[in-house]
């Protein structure tokens, strides 16, 4: 039995990503353990932690902010991680988002464990927005990358954009690097299901901030509604109280107008992609957008961004298109060409259903993350 601990940033975006992966080494007979704040940043985590056996993990707290940049709190936390895992002992520890990698690894340097493995799940703000602070960050950040995946036995990659610009500025070594199917999906629980609500429905789902092209959706909505103002555009996500982000005040505007429908975040978003006939996602950057794949599992079209991460599992023309980022004009084309051609929709949600089990069933995901940090052999997986 090896004692395997992920470390994240937020609960609840964890168990929704890594459950499969958790349960999957638990079955092993692995110990497993997720560190992080016990709050989640967007929902409810009372009953993450109350089901933790059932998901089979058991949680160990601590604080992190997600986006402050004090230098004082970022030391606090690598100490109190590496008092953990020297506490601990963990086999191999697994990190998932920017700070927790940059900061996990220092920290798993600290405590003496050398199996330490990154995922790299997208660049986030600091590489996807074009504001100065966001340039300086990436500067500030390359900096960290390069000291702390030295630390790293292997660094995961969620699509070859991202890889290959590592490779390029020298913060890892190509022998370390390794690129992955995203997170995968379970294709046993996002399967293809009837459609309840009659209204043509394009759903997106994100985060409620910029860089996820929101206001690229709420954009194209309004220019495809002067045509057709009976379709209906979805707008599912957490809003967000840290920059950056969309103000409460400005989505409720926007729901008032009639432009979008807003939807709270939800624990289980089957419901909503079941019901709509388009998947929207206008991001700036990605890894691999989970949201994208779990649409695709239920036979959705596509539409999203030609940037690294979106444009890993979207063949344009074939299974969705894909436009340009931060065109809300080339966007509302693209929703009102797949509104007004339902042969290609259908045939388009049937190629998702098809690359999902070719290339991002979570088993096979997984099969290779575990065959790789050598858990378990190919024939136990």
């Amino acid at each position: 039995m090896k004692k395997i601990f992920l470390v994240v940033n937020d609960l609840v975006t964890a168990t929704n990503f890594r459950k499969d992966l958790m349960k999957t080494l638990h079955n092993l007979g692995h110990d497993v353990a997720v560190i992080s704040p016990s709050q989640s940043n967007f929902v409810n985590s009372s009953e993450v932690l109350n089901d933790s056996q059932k998901l089979s993990f058991r949680h160990i707290h601590i604080f992190i902010n997600r986006v402050s940049l004090n230098p004082f709190a970022s030391l606090k936390y690598i100490l109190f991680l590496s008092k953990i895992l020297k506490s601990e002992r963990p086999d191999y520890v697994l990190l998932y988002t920017p700070k927790i990698v940059i900061f996990g690894s220092i920290a798993s340097r600290i405590a003496g464990v050398h199996k330490v493995y990154s995922t790299i799940n997208g660049l986030g703000y600091a590489f996807a927005s074009q504001s100065f602070k966001a340039k300086f960050l990436s500067v500030l950040l390359k900096a960290l990358y390069k000291v702390a995946l030295s630390f790293n036995a292997k660094v995961f990659f969620q699509n070859s954009d991202d890889r290959n610009y590592f490779l390029t500025n020298n913060l890892v070594d190509n022998n370390k690097s390794l690129l992955i199917n995203g997170s995968g999906v379970n294709i046993n629980e996002f399967q293809p299901r009837a459609k309840l609500d009659q209204r043509y429905i394009f759903l997106m789902i994100a985060r409620i901030i910029p860089e996820k092209g929101v206001y690229e959706f709420l954009q194209a909505a309004r220019m495809v509604k002067q045509k057709y103002p009976n379709i209906v555009f979805q707008l599912l996500g957490p809003l967000e109280s840290e920059s950056p982000a969309i103000l409460p005040k400005t989505v409720s505007d926007w729901n008032k107008e009639g432009a979008i429908e807003y939807i709270s975040q939800k624990s289980d978003v089957k419901p909503y992609i079941a019901n709509c006939n388009t998947f929207v996602l206008p991001s700036y950057r990605e890894g691999t957008p989970k949201s994208v794949l779990e649409a695709m599992a239920m036979g959705k079209p596509i539409i999203t961004s030609d940037v690294p991460g979106c444009r890993e599992p979207v063949i344009d023309g074939v299974n969705g298109y894909l436009v340009p980022p931060r065109n809300s004009h080339l966007l509302g084309e693209s929703m009102l060409a797949i509104y007004e051609d339902e042969d290609f929709a259908k045939l388009a949600g049937v190629k998702s259903i098809e690359i999902i089990k070719d290339k991002y069933d979570v088993i096979k995901v997984n099969k290779f993350f575990m065959q790789a940090l050598e858990i378990a052999s190919k024939k136990n997986v």
